[in-house]
């Protein structure tokens, strides 16, 4: 309802909605770029950000997006990018088990700058590593393979590596995530545990 009316004053990207040529995400983006301090500007580029919003993917678009809300507003700018910097937490604790849990919110600076250096100490674990593994046992081993996920976390098991009930092809375990009742949360159903 809220989009609907943010509507009003973006005829070009109404169209475009009611045409099909542009999804509820990019009018939703347009909509929170229009701000009190950008109306001028919006109307003058309506057009051309319509026109980039049906061009670009959504990711390229929000770029776009950002880009020239910086322009159109910068004091309004500098505000966001001080909102999200002071949003920023960090939450650790260890279990009873001793395994430990985390969870991280930064802004876009700071995200950049934690996982650049989490790359480069990972890099630097898997290259001595590797180094290790030449000096044992010689220069005939294979190319190296990389996890997609860095090292700091365990790869899941492949699901066709997954244990059987009574060896009947039906996996020990189910991994359901989520559900539209309830906070998106990993359950283990069946037996054992993950």
């Amino acid at each position: 309802m809220r989009l609907g009316r943010s509507l009003r004053h973006l005829p070009v990207a109404e169209a475009a909605w009611l045409a099909g040529e542009l999804g509820e995400a990019q009018v939703a983006a347009l909509a929170r770029a229009r701000t009190p301090a950008s109306e001028a500007a919006m109307e003058r580029d309506e057009q051309m950000l319509v026109g980039e919003a049906t061009r670009l993917r959504l990711d390229s678009f929000v770029r776009v997006l950002a880009y020239w809300s910086q322009h159109a507003d910068p004091d309004g700018a500098e505000d966001d990018a001080a909102t999200a910097r002071a949003a920023r937490r960090l939450h650790l604790c260890q279990s009873f088990e001793g395994m430990w849990f985390g969870d991280l919110v930064l802004d876009p600076i700071s995200g950049a700058v934690v996982s650049n250096q989490l790359r480069r100490i990972d890099s630097e674990l898997f290259d001595a590593d590797w180094a290790e593994a030449r000096s044992r046992l010689g220069e005939q081993l294979p190319a190296p393979r990389r996890w997609s996920a860095p090292r700091r976390s365990v790869g899941p098991t492949p699901w066709w590596r997954w244990p059987t009930r009574s060896g009947g092809g039906e996996p020990a375990h189910r991994l359901g995530i989520g559900s539209p009742r309830r906070s998106p949360r990993a359950a283990v159903h069946g037996v054992g545990g993950l």
